[in-house]
């Protein structure tokens, strides 16, 4: 007896991925979540490498705009990005490079972060100089002068108005 009836084969092209495992504070003064995965095995040529999607939502749906690093070559990925006391939910998905073919895991991962924001400049631009010296100018110039808060109106790229004129009348 034979057998007539056709047989279609499909051979896996995407690899083989459990997905993301972890996602820490790694407790540094400043906010980032380290992420980290088992590697993945290529069923064809390979390599691998992974892409990294975050949303704020949780059971988000990983797309091109939510990807935030794409081809990384390593098992782990620290996300500096983040902003303090935060929860992000992340997707880990492994590629094969040889064909492109991205696998479809949906292990979701959340990460709170625990640091603090960094400030890199505050002023309040009430309180006076706060130690800044006011010159004017080399060589000096021979008329006028600068006084604090005597502002000179200015303009926005777009032609608004972003700091109001002042009237000029010399301070008391």
């Amino acid at each position: 007896m034979t057998d007539l009836q056709d047989t279609q084969i499909t051979w896996q092209q995407d690899p083989l991925f459990a997905g993301l495992e972890s996602v820490t504070d790694p407790g540094a003064p400043e906010c980032s979540l380290d992420l980290a995965w088992s590697p993945a095995v290529a069923v064809c040529a390979g390599p691998v490498a992974y892409n990294v999607y975050r949303s704020r939502a949780a059971g988000f749906e990983p797309g091109p705009g939510n990807l935030i690093a794409a081809a990384v070559s390593g098992t782990s990925f620290a996300d500096l990005y983040v902003l303090p006391g935060s929860t992000y939910y992340y997707v880990v998905r492994a590629q094969d490079t040889s064909n492109g073919a991205e696998e479809g895991n949906t292990v979701e991962r959340a990460g709170v972060t625990a640091g603090e924001s960094a400030v890199l400049w505050e002023d309040d631009l009430e309180g006076g100089n706060l130690g800044w010296e006011f010159a004017l100018g080399s060589p000096p110039a021979t008329a006028g002068g600068f006084v604090i808060g005597d502002p000179v109106g200015t303009v926005s790229n777009y032609g608004a108005p972003s700091q109001p004129e002042d009237d000029h009348t010399p301070a008391a």
